[in-house]
């Protein structure tokens, strides 16, 4: 604590020195997609693929954009990794089609509305990209534009 100019007392934080100029990632496997609307409409976009997650989540604005079909109003409750704390938020949900473009199956899903924002996902490390080329292998992420498409699903 210290005492300001005018005397009140305030109290000041100080943390450790951050190395900024270190990028620490953690890949999380992604895939490109094509999601089509009801009415024909079709959009590239980025999904998340997280087998360990309770139910999947799509942005809103893709929601809008593709005019899916809201069918309900459900409680979900939040609780961070490691919190003790949860909050529960009234959410919309939506239902939408996947399907295979290897061997055509399809998957009725259903998904929560988000209203997050998600950075772009960065491109694979140059290294990896070097071995990936040299081993003649086809990185599912390849280092292109399409890596900076918003993560939205």
């Amino acid at each position: 604590m210290y005492k300001t100019p005018t005397g009140e007392q305030s109290v000041t934080a100080s943390t450790n020195k951050i190395d900024i100029l270190k990028y620490n990632f953690v890949h999380l496997q992604t895939a490109r997609v094509f999601i089509t609307d009801p009415t024909g409409v079709t959009e590239l976009s980025r999904c998340l693929l997280d087998g360990g997650s309770q139910c999947s989540f799509f942005s809103s604005d893709l929601v809008n954009s593709l005019k899916l079909p809201f069918i309900s109003n459900r409680p979900l409750e939040f609780q961070a990794f490691e919190s003790p704390s949860r909050f529960t938020q009234t959410r919309r949900q939506v239902q939408f089609q996947l399907s295979s473009i290897w061997d055509k199956s399809k998957i009725n899903t259903i998904a929560f509305e988000s209203l997050n924002k998600y950075a772009s996902y960065p491109p694979p490390p140059t290294e990896v990209s070097y071995f990936a080329k040299n081993k003649r292998l086809k990185l599912a992420d390849p280092d292109e534009s399409l890596s900076t498409y918003q993560l939205r699903f």
